[in-house]
């Protein structure tokens, strides 16, 4: 079972854990994918936050985010484009964990598709040093 207390999610059963991955994988991820509307918008912005609880909160492990990077980052990488603020700053602050996390571990080639965004990166710095948001 996992629950919220001061902003991290905690593990208290390591099935939960264990399981983490699939919950990204079938859960989150196809909950991030754009569709028209709001009700939609408010999915992926609701996703979005689960996402950013799993990576702070160590839900999460290296190896199973490295696992799911080809198929995460171009969801959070078009939710920097999302109308809601919210949205935006929570997909800079989900980057920005995912890079904390597995960033020394990347592929040349998913670092290059980071880096080409070097204002995306500026604005994720912004967001995640408090200056956004």
């Amino acid at each position: 079972m996992a629950y919220w207390t001061d902003s991290v999610i905690i593990c208290h059963s390591r099935h939960f854990c264990d399981e983490s991955e699939r919950f990204l994988s079938d859960v989150l991820l196809p909950n991030l994918v754009w569709h028209a509307g709001r009700t939609a918008a408010a999915v992926r912005t609701s996703a979005l936050s689960c996402l950013l609880a799993l990576l702070h909160g160590g839900a999460i492990t290296h190896g199973q985010l490295l696992c799911l990077e080809e198929r995460l980052s171009p969801l959070v990488f078009s939710a920097l484009e999302e109308d809601s603020q919210m949205s935006r700053l929570l997909a800079c602050r989900s980057l920005s964990a995912t890079l904390e996390l597995i960033g020394t571990s990347l592929h040349h080639e998913a670092l290059n598709k980071i880096y080409p965004g070097r204002r995306l990166l500026d604005l994720c710095l912004l967001c995640t040093s408090g200056h956004i948001g």
